[in-house]
């Protein structure tokens, strides 16, 4: 039963069970540094055991963090979350280093191309704006030649520390901004995600079972299904102004959500490389182009381009098939958790999916043909590796 394992969440309604005990030390052993590449390949979560290798034979999506928490043993878990925030330091070092040589060589270049007087005056500005008028507030994102640039107060320097320095010293002291700046941030975002986290916990151990069933679904369902492009994340995810103007759909490899069709429908992912069928999302490796010009579901004579609208009702079908495949592997509680993701359904354009599961558990709609296409296929391919 559901009480002693997890099961995964396939889009093509074959669900692999996991038991308590395999998937803790699937974790354990995922989280070590030497298999880190894993969790950077899937944005820093864990999926089915089933999903890795050469031989993938399932396509859900990862687990949510809460799910592999009520799955793990605590120390586990622990190992886990200090993979997950290493990875974070990673990317933000990543983007620190190069936000800092894109502005420094820029301004060299800048510096080059003055005379001798300019660059008198350009060092003597930069001087006064560095060691003199420094100011509380402002918007440094803009030029120093902006108003709004500037605070609303002056402030004091200390007496000690206002010391010119030689290059070597100056770039120990921007390495140590750096890391000031990753404490800073990873205290901020562990304190957050600790807070978060216990709350949740909290929640869901007063639930009784039925109501944590529903409750992981229809996290799986906000947080991997029905993604959305802006929107206020501060507020309830019961209130219309969380959801953004669109649902997004996700990379098939890294599951990160995009947006941004151009035309061509051989996409590629900014966050991992994979590149990806608009039409069905398939998985090509680095490059998409043969595969969308044979691929079955090309509206377009086997043309790499087509219209935002074909791309937009190509997307709305996908999630649809998504939510449909996931409600009907839930029928016993499907009916519960429509209705408790109604607002995020309203919201995006999917009503229809309201209605269809309004009475009893399974879809009054038989379209899932592409998904039982693919399920009997992956069947056959795990019957075969069994034979």
């Amino acid at each position: 039963s559901l009480s002693e394992g997890i099961m995964c969440s396939n889009t093509n309604g074959l669900s692999h069970f996991t038991c308590h005990e395999a998937f803790n030390h699937f974790v354990r052993a995922f989280s070590n540094d030497s298999e880190t590449y894993k969790l950077v390949e899937r944005n820093g979560f864990v999926g089915c055991p089933l999903s890795y290798g050469k031989d993938k034979r399932c396509n859900s999506q990862p687990f949510t963090d809460l799910e592999v928490a009520l799955h793990t043993t605590p120390e586990v878990f622990q190992t886990y979350v200090n993979t997950k925030k290493k990875l974070a330091e990673m990317k933000l070092t990543k983007k620190l280093e190069k936000n800092h040589k894109d502005e420094l060589p820029a301004e060299l270049e800048k510096f080059k191309k003055l005379d001798k007087k300019k660059r008198e005056v350009y060092q003597a500005r930069l001087h006064i704006e560095t060691h003199i008028l420094m100011s509380f507030g402002g918007d440094k994102k803009k030029s120093v030649g902006h108003p709004d640039y500037w605070g609303a107060e002056a402030l004091d320097s200390c007496p000690r520390c206002k010391v010119d320095t030689t290059p070597e010293v100056f770039q120990t002291y921007v390495n140590t901004k750096k890391k000031l700046a990753e404490m800073k941030l990873t205290k901020k975002l562990e304190k957050n995600y600790k807070d978060e986290l216990s709350a949740e916990l909290e929640k869901f151990k007063k639930l009784d079972i039925k109501e944590r069933e529903v409750y992981q679904a229809r996290l799986h369902i906000e947080t991997h299904i029905l993604l959305s492009f802006g929107g206020d994340k501060t507020k309830s995810v019961d209130h219309p102004d969380y959801w953004g103007v669109e649902a997004l759909d996700s990379c098939p490899r890294c599951k990160v959500g995009f947006m941004g069709f151009t035309g061509c429908f051989a996409l590629k992912c900014d966050n991992c490389g994979c590149g990806f069928c608009a039409w069905d999302l398939f998985d090509c490796g680095e490059d998409a182009h043969e595969h969308v010009r044979e691929c079955a579901n090309n509206k377009n004579s086997g043309g790499y381009f087509g219209t935002e609208e074909q791309y937009r009702a190509a997307k709305h079908g996908r999630i649809t098939r998504k939510l449909r495949s996931y409600l009907n592997s839930r029928s016993s509680i499907a009916h519960e958790v429509v209705a408790e993701c109604k607002v995020g359904l309203q919201k995006l354009g999917f009503e229809h999916i309201l209605r269809e599961y309004s009475g009893n558990g399974h879809s009054l709609n038989n379209d899932t043909r592409y998904d039982d296409e693919i399920g009997l296929a992956l069947l056959q391919e795990e019957a075969d590796s069994i034979l």
